[in-house]
């Protein structure tokens, strides 16, 4: 009866740390799918944006003939490059950031 009783508690145990990793991937895929709702909602409200101020397409229609195409895709790939640029320092910001933060203070020592 003992053994019995030790194996429940050891698969138990077992199955309550599978729930919570379990409960850990869930949480971050529903993670990711809140900031691509996000994302879709932000370009949703600029394209609804758009509709209501048609002018502002003549005018970016005009300033790229005006500009020629081949520069204008010059500038967005230094424009996507900048991003990337931005992106990889903030996330190795956030990661060097946040053992930082764990780190005590020391005081001056006298």
């Amino acid at each position: 009866m003992r053994e019995r009783l030790i194996a429940l508690r050891t698969r138990r145990e077992q199955l309550i740390a599978r729930a919570a990793a379990e409960r850990g991937e869930l949480a971050a895929a529903i993670a990711r799918t809140d900031r691509v709702s996000e994302w879709l909602g932000s370009g949703t409200a600029a394209l609804a944006a758009l509709g209501r101020h048609p002018l502002w397409l003549a005018a970016a229609a005009g300033v790229l003939v005006a500009l020629r195409p081949k520069r204008v895709f010059k500038w967005l790939a230094s424009a996507w490059s900048l991003w990337q640029i931005y992106r990889q320092a903030s996330e190795s910001w956030r990661r060097l950031s946040t053992p930082l933060a764990a780190v005590p203070e020391r005081r001056s020592q006298r």
